[in-house]
């Protein structure tokens, strides 16, 4: 009998290891490991039904008892085989029904499982022990005394089910997961097929339990998403190119996107912070694919060569290589004279110099006619471009820069700084949005900017995004001081959006002017909100849902203490709390020696 005990475990264990691990497929080895189970579990009946037609008549009572319960474990195998994709097709549930009669399938298998098991193998243990003559009576009560501690086992289950279904997670720590942003939502509803998220995380990790909170968050079906351990999904790591635990696949097709998170809490835990944006990172490369955007060049156009930090774009070309975005080059020699390419998803000009040619104009003129979209930065005293601007009703102030005495940028600590314009002015406008709503905490730097104005009835839709701070005043004679009488101090326009209908195609047009290039520079677009200007404004010219909405980020914010605005704070902190504590203690002390002195 101990040879069917063994048999009986081992080939329930083969079972288990087939389905786990290479269930849900055709895979030979999950037949394999099936076929060699189900043929251990046929010995085992063997075994006792050869021991009991060899025992003597009276002896027989417990064999049968050993049967009956192991009529119960198979059964598990029956219960079991309910939750296939052939039987639950046939049935035809909705989703919601069919999820729950594979739980309740699946617990009863457990639970049948236990309840012929555990009975089975103390009569095979009683048995063995006597295997001459056994006393039915105590067979029977080992029998129901395992039967007992199954049905307590089982217990286990319901309470495991509800455990999870209402799961609750207190962290008193200072850590937290970043949320669903508004950007990620925007991506997510804009998907034109549903796409499958593959995370690979132990089961029951503290790492896994933020991830499935973080796209448990996010309403719909538009993603489907999978929760497994690499371990347990050899064929499916392998197929993904996932080399272990700790990371999120998105899958489109053959395409794939990987997100390593860690595996271990304390390591995973910066990575959590940032969850959102690399999930957008992920999401913009599988679903849309990477589109590709043109910088003219030839023109004195700022570029990402050279040493001038300040007509240097590095940084703007890596955040739109970040945006999955191609950075391509448009001049005379890529076709500027003839056509704007066919796959531009919008067209910038920062910040030229030097006069475009006639047939240039032509070709961006034609190009925004058709529906294109631009993004047009000028420079004071720079090219002239009111070819492009005039159609649209907006002219540019070309005859000096902007300037303040108030509230300015300081970076050479000169009188230059006045020209360097910092402002939190924003409209309402898509191109604007997340500035907008974060205005108190965002503002943007525009270094030698010039105004701007539109004519609101040249037929374009021309809307005001940003304005400068009150009283600025437009430096006419280059002293950076203010000239009563001959200049005048006010709040200018200094960024501006364009649409309107096309005379061919059926996009609309798009385009959006600022008065100054150097805001996109390698010195400026690091400044607080510059480099979220250039996600907002092309997130609205190339309507990329990608782009649109907010990032959520739960990266620690360095908290820096400084004297102008914070005085008391400062000072409270560090030196009137504890000079106040060390006065208390002092004070303590004497009393307690005055009154030890009068004892």
């Amino acid at each position: 009998m101990r040879l069917a005990s063994f048999t009986w475990l081992a080939g329930f264990a083969l079972i288990f290891v087939g389905e786990r691990m290479f269930g849900g497929g055709e895979d030979k080895w999950r037949w394999i490991l099936d076929g060699t189970g189900a043929l251990a579990l046929v010995a085992t009946l063997g075994l006792i039904l050869s021991a009991r037609s060899a025992a003597p008549q009276d002896q027989r009572a417990p064999y049968g008892l050993g049967l009956a319960f192991a009529a119960v474990g198979l059964s598990s195998l029956l219960l079991y085989a309910g939750t296939g994709d052939a039987v639950l097709d046939g049935l035809a549930l909705e989703a919601q029904a069919e999820d729950r009669l594979v739980v309740a399938l699946q617990a009863l298998s457990c639970i049948a499982w236990l309840a012929g098991t555990l009975p089975l193998l103390s009569v095979l243990r009683a048995l063995a022990l006597s295997p001459v003559r056994s006393i039915a009576r105590l067979v029977r009560e080992g029998a129901l005394s395992a039967l007992a501690v199954a049905f307590a086992l089982a217990m286990l289950f319901p309470l495991n089910y509800l455990a999870s279904e209402h799961n609750t997670l207190w962290d008193l720590g200072y850590f937290k997961t970043a949320q669903v942003g508004s950007r990620t939502l925007g991506m997510v509803e804009a998907l034109e097929e549903p796409l499958r998220v593959v995370t690979f995380f132990p089961t029951g990790s503290a790492v896994q339990a933020e991830i499935k909170g973080y796209f448990g968050a996010i309403p719909g079906d538009r993603l489907q998403v999978e929760h497994v351990d690499h371990a347990l999904e050899p064929g499916l790591s392998e197929q993904l190119k996932v080399r272990g635990n700790g990371y999120i696949a998105f899958v489109k097709g053959e395409q794939v996107e990987r997100v390593k998170v860690g595996e271990d809490l304390d390591d995973a835990r910066r990575k959590l912070k940032t969850l959102d944006e690399e999930v957008q990172k992920a999401l913009a490369k599988v679903a849309r694919g990477q589109a590709t955007v043109y910088l003219t060049v030839g023109h004195g156009e700022l570029y990402w060569k050279g040493d001038d930090k300040a007509r240097k774009i590095n940084t703007f070309k890596t955040v739109l290589s970040n945006l999955n975005y191609r950075v391509k080059e448009l001049g005379l020699a890529e076709g500027l004279g003839t056509a704007v390419p066919d796959d531009a998803a919008a067209v910038i000009v920062l910040g030229p110099t030097e006069p475009f040619l006639a047939e240039e104009l032509a070709t961006l003129e034609a190009y925004r006619q058709r529906g294109g979209r631009l993004m047009i930065s000028l420079e004071p005293g720079g090219s002239d471009l009111s070819a492009l601007l005039g159609p649209l009703g907006i002219q540019a102030g070309m005859a000096g820069p902007l300037a303040a005495d108030n509230y300015y940028l300081k970076v050479t600590g000169g009188p230059g700084d006045q020209l360097n314009q910092v402002s939190n002015k924003f409209s309402a406008h898509p191109s604007v949005t997340t500035l907008s709503k974060n205005s108190k905490q965002l503002a943007v730097a525009f270094p030698g900017v010039v105004p701007l104005d539109f004519d609101a009835e040249a037929g374009a839709k021309v809307q005001a995004t940003i304005r400068t701070l009150p009283a600025v005043w437009q430096d006419l004679d280059g002293d950076y001081a203010f000239d009563d009488g001959a200049e005048e101090r006010k709040q200018w326009q200094v960024g501006l959006a364009a649409s309107g209908e096309p005379t061919s195609g059926e996009l609309e047009y798009r385009v959006v002017v600022y008065g100054d290039a150097n805001w996109a520079s390698d010195l400026f677009l690091p400044y607080s909100g510059n480099a979220q200007l250039l996600v907002d404004a092309l997130g609205w010219l190339v309507e990329d849902p990608a782009l649109q909405g907010e990032t959520e980020s739960e990266e620690d914010v360095k908290i820096q203490h400084t004297k102008e605005g914070q005085g008391l704070w400062f000072y409270g902190s560090a030196l009137f709390v504890p000079m106040g504590l060390l006065a208390l203690g002092l004070g303590r002390l004497g009393l307690r020696r005055r009154r030890h002195g009068r004892s």
